[in-house]
Formats: C-alpha cells, sequence, structure tokens
C-alpha cells in the first residue's frame, strides 16, 4: 500500500527524467523481485541491504519521500499502523493484471502448518461443510463454484487461482498476502481474534492487523473469526466450524461479484 501511493507518480515520465529511484527494506528473497519486476521498476530499484539502522551503508540523496498514510485511524479505539484507505491498491493491482475481467468461481481455504495451524479434523470439516453448501447452491443456482485448498506452485499459478476467488478463507499467515491477486470485493475471513487483542490488553504486535488492512487497500470484504486458543507460535488451533459456514452461507446468499 506504501509504494501504491506513489506509484502512479513513479511510473510517470517525469520521475523517470528525475532519475527517481525506490529504496526498500524488502528482504533478498525471489518474491519482491518478481513483484518489482510486474510492476515494471525493478530497474529503478536500489538493491535490498537490510535494515537501514543494521546495515553498513548510507544513502546521500538529495530529497528523500518516505510514503505513509497518516494520522493513523482508530480500530477497537487504538491506534494502528499498516491501515490504509479503502482501494489505494488500485494502480499495484491494474499492473498485476488483477482487474482483467474474469470468471469468479473459487471458494480458497489457505491451510497451514506448525504455528497458527488449524486442527487437522477442523481442516476436514470446513472443507466439507463448505462443500455440501456449494454443492447444494451450484444446484439451486446452475453455477459452477468450486472449493479448492492453495498450495504454493508459482507466483502466475497463485495469481491466476486468487483472481478467481470469491471468498478467502484462511487463519493469520502470510498466505493471505494473496488478497493482492483477487479482484476488489472478494470475501476475506482470517482465524484471528482481533477484538480480544486490545480487550485484554495484550501486548502489541504491529503484524495483528496487517491483513485487515491490506483487505481495506485491496477493496476486499473483511471478517474474521475468534480462535479461544489463539497462539501466535504455537499450532492446534480451534475454530467454530458453523460460524465459518454461516459466513460462507451468507455470501452465497447474497448477488456474487461479477
Amino acid at each position: 500500500p506504501k509504494l501504491a501511493l506513489i506509484y502512479p507518480m513513479f511510473i510517470s515520465e517525469k520521475w523517470k527524467k528525475a532519475n527517481v529511484s525506490l529504496v526498500t527494506t524488502l528482504g533478498r528473497s525471489p518474491a519482491p523481485r518478481w513483484f518489482l519486476e510486474q510492476l515494471g521498476i525493478w530497474n529503478r530499484t536500489i538493491q535490498m541491504m537490510g535494515w537501514p539502522k543494521k546495515a553498513k551503508f548510507i544513502y546521500r540523496v538529495s530529497e528523500a519521500l518516505y510514503p505513509d498514510f497518516a494520522p493513523a485511524p482508530l480500530l477497537l479505539r487504538k491506534g494502528r499502523i499498516g491501515i490504509y484507505p479503502r482501494g489505494v491498491l488500485r494502480p499495484i493491482q491494474k499492473a498485476l493484471g488483477v482487474l482483467d475481467e474474469v470468471r469468479r468461481d473459487r471458494i480458497v481455504f489457505m491451510f497451514r502448518g506448525g504455528r497458527r495451524s488449524i486442527k487437522k479434523t477442523l481442516r476436514g470439516d470446513l472443507v466439507r461443510g463448505t462443500s455440501e453448501l456449494v454443492k447444494k447452491y451450484n444446484k439451486e443456482k446452475g453455477a459452477n463454484i468450486l472449493v479448492e485448498r492453495f498450495a504454493f506452485t508459482t507466483r502466475e499459478e497463485a495469481r491466476a487461482q486468487f483472481s478467481r476467488a470469491l471468498i478467502m478463507i484462511g487463519p493469520h499467515g502470510g498466505a493471505l498476502s494473496n488478497m493482492v491477486f483477487a479482484r476488489p470485493g472478494t470475501y476475506v475471513v482470517e482465524f484471528i481474534p482481533m477484538y480480544n487483542f486490545t480487550q485484554k490488553g495484550t501486548k502489541e504486535r504491529s503484524s495483528k492487523y496487517v491483513y485487515y488492512g491490506l483487505s481495506q487497500a485491496c477493496g476486499h470484504q473483511y471478517w474474521y473469526v475468534p480462535s479461544p486458543n489463539f497462539n501466535f507460535d504455537r499450532g492446534g488451533m480451534e475454530i467454530n466450524v458453523t460460524e465459518v459456514l454461516e459466513i460462507v452461507k451468507l455470501v452465497l446468499s447474497r448477488a456474487l461479484p461479477k
């Protein structure tokens, strides 16, 4: 979202002629480079060198622009970082081809192992319950919605899958970032006890609200389902399957996005 705030200006001829470069603290993994190449700005990006406070170098520039959205809006009575204006990511989505017309006929589950994983029995219950709802819906409406599980292969495949998503469902974790590939209006269901965090005075952790903020930047519809035993560092998460299925049922009852 921060890049989206200045992306139209960054790719303009005026900024190109002014020799404006992008400095980022993203890691050296292939993912950042793939995105920047897709956006056509990798050749104007200074190589990632780690966090400035740790790196043994100094940038010397005539001007530096740090885009952000401020003042930070209030969420659950407290200021939050990582929250941006609704739909601000539209220029990035357009450059990624996300806004192209495609059939939206997928409900995608994003399960994970290890930390913040869901109990295996509940995974099966979620998929079976959703599949039964979808089967009934398809029969009544003459539709062809499919229920899928996400398994990363390539970013191109992830883009193709999530661009067809009606609903994305899963626990708090990196797989939810694939919502940048989903067209605006997609329903995002995250398993995280967001409300409880502030009510119980738990230690602040900036990543807690990142996918709510990203969903708003993408123009999606966000829902969260709390877990009674949620823990950032442990698995075996319990989820109220009935509550999740009620959300799916509600989405199917509405006019589905085109």
